[in-house]
């Protein structure tokens, strides 16, 4: 398998992150190009449901967005790299007009995050521990 974009990519500076599904859906395969940006991708596909549901929905709606999801590593790093052939190769840059709208998405994922951060707990009220 050839991984040519991604090690350009790579060579380039970007950050990659590899990590299960949460659900056992398969292997997360991402790229952007700040290490933060894919923690915040780690963080709302870890989210409670009611958090993670619309948080995936937002990062798979995009088929621009260099995230995918793999039945295994070789499946995860072929799609992600058949999803960066879509692109124009002038764009597989730090600070292109594409890696900088993934970095706006990913940004607009982390303020959305951080909005909606609720505890749950008030939907139970019988519940003796509450936290606050």
């Amino acid at each position: 398998m050839k991984t040519e974009l991604l090690d350009k990519l790579l060579a380039a500076g970007f950050s990659m992150r590899i990590r299960d599904d949460r659900y056992s859906k398969g292997l997360w395969v991402c790229i952007a190009q700040h290490g933060r940006d894919l923690e915040d991708v780690e963080d709302a596909s870890d989210a409670g449901d009611l958090d993670m549901m619309p948080a995936t929905d937002y990062l798979f709606s995009a088929e621009w967005l260099p995230i995918v999801l793999g039945n295994n590593l070789l499946d995860g790093l072929s799609k992600l790299e058949q999803r960066l052939a879509t692109l124009p190769s002038e764009e597989m840059t730090l600070g292109s007009t594409w890696s900088n709208a993934v970095c706006e998405a990913l940004e607009h994922l982390r303020q959305i995050s951080n909005a909606s951060k609720v505890n749950y707990l008030y939907l139970f009220p019988e519940w003796p521990y509450q936290h606050e």
